[in-house]
């Protein structure tokens, strides 16, 4: 284990042997194996020899996961998954290992399940440690009970039961026998879709894909066949790709299916996008087409803007345009600001017309307010107007109140004056108060 094993922990391990480990292993809240090169399995059947009569304990390990400095990952119950949040912070597990902290009890409910990936695009890629713990209330190796996973620096609720730590334990070894377990037994769905994640969060594909796989093609209740797609993603292999693709296309289960999707958005390879271009395009699953519209929006590849626009204009399926419009809008391009005035400007649809212009309202740009103004003036539709008022009622910062104080002024007609002073009025904005009065006199 890189951070945890350069701690001292030779006294510790010499005060065990001399007093001898078998004797004292249930007064110890933490017992470290003595030979960090000792197969993984002899590891294991180690700690289930020492943790003979107890009630309740964890068995702990640690693998190497490449990731950014800042990002984190959690699946399991904590204190505060990312430090400070949510109340009193609990010691990380990275402390409690090396002694230099206390396993976190104060015989409160402990904390619900979470899944949280925190990401960052800051910081260099570097070798962080993830601790895979495995509860059990037994000595057989294949009746777990729980299953947490997280950084070592995060805190794990670990309800102040004993930790059997194995130490570092290399990808291979440990897939293994987390598959095993897998198939062996798992008493709930959620210990089976931790158990998943365990194995998702090796960067090891061509044994990592497979396990993934038999599960998806297995009679695994759809929510773990669910965690499993969305675990493959973060293989970032081109065998995940196909496979979420062949999923996403043909899974038994509309909910696994758009998972499938998410999954691929997930998959930082070109593979994975010309993947979720193509679903857009011609899935079958009409809710497939519109996940993987909106997870187009969510990447940043150069190529995201034709292919929204692409689908705004020509999809003959009003419910994809719209997804189409919405996605263009999370780009915050330049490039995307410039489709969606073209695209609210000269579509065939009023519908989609009026869709691109409701977004245009949700950014906040003096381009934004120019477009929507030269809509409420030109545009044919009287609909497609009131909607552009709407849309410059919504910008931020008030910036839309000087165009709608013009157009309650002077716009031929009545229906979209009277629009114009209608939002005029919600918005509070001092000008705003200033020309209702005006008009009001004037009347």
């Amino acid at each position: 284990m890189q951070n945890i094993k350069s701690y001292p922990l030779t006294s510790l391990l010499v005060v065990l042997i001399a007093f001898g480990m078998a004797t004292i292993a249930h007064s110890q809240s933490i017992l470290h194996h003595p030979d960090a090169t000792a197969s993984f399995d002899s590891r294991m059947d180690w700690a289930f020899e020492q943790a003979s009569g107890e009630r309740s304990f964890w068995v702990g390990y640690a693998i190497a996961r490449q990731m950014k400095e800042l990002n984190t990952l959690f699946v399991g119950h904590s204190y505060s998954t990312f430090g400070q949040q949510r109340g009193r912070r609990g010691p990380s597990l990275e402390d409690v290992l090396a002694g230099r902290a206390a396993m976190d009890s104060d015989g409160n409910e402990r904390r619900g399940r979470s899944m949280r990936w925190s990401s960052n695009d800051g910081g260099p890629v570097v070798d962080k440690d993830v601790a895979i713990m495995l509860r059990y209330s037994s000595t057989n190796p294949n009746e777990v009970e729980e299953v947490m996973i997280g950084n070592v620096e995060l805190s794990f609720d670990l309800d102040a039961a004993p930790i059997y730590w194995l130490g570092s334990a290399g990808d291979a070894a440990s897939i293994k026998w987390l598959a095993e377990r897998f198939a062996a037994h798992a008493p709930t769905n959620d210990t089976k879709e931790h158990l998943v994640a365990a194995v998702g969060v090796h960067q090891m594909p061509a044994q990592v894909v497979p396990f993934m796989r038999s599960v998806l093609q297995s009679d695994a209740a759809n929510d773990v066949r669910e965690a499993t797609s969305m675990w493959l993603g973060l293989q970032h292999d081109p065998d995940a790709v196909a496979l979420l693709e062949q999923t996403a296309r043909t899974d038994r289960s509309g909910d696994v299916r758009e998972s499938a999707v998410f999954g691929l958005s997930q998959a930082d390879i070109a593979q994975a996008f010309d993947t979720l271009v193509e679903l857009a395009n011609d899935a079958d699953d009409l809710d497939v087409r519109e996940q993987a519209v909106f997870w187009i929006g969510q990447r940043d590849e150069e190529e995201a803007v034709d292919v929204l626009e692409a689908l705004a204009l020509n999809d003959p399926n009003e419910d994809i345009r719209e997804k189409a419009v919405f996605a263009l809008s999370q780009l915050e391009t330049d490039e995307a600001v410039t489709r969606l005035i073209q695209i609210a400007r000269n579509h065939r649809s009023t519908d989609t017309r009026e869709n691109a212009i409701f977004w245009l309202g949700q950014i906040a740009s003096e381009r934004a307010v120019e477009a929507l103004g030269d809509l409420v003036e030109n545009d044919e539709s009287t609909e497609v107007q009131k909607q552009a008022v709407f849309a410059l009622s919504q910008l931020d910062d008030g910036e839309g109140i000087e165009a709608l104080v013009e157009i309650s002024k002077t716009h031929p007609s009545p229906s979209v004056r009277k629009d114009a002073i209608f939002w005029l009025g919600q918005s509070g904005d001092p000008r705003a108060l200033e020309a209702i009065e005006a008009l009001l006199t004037q009347e």
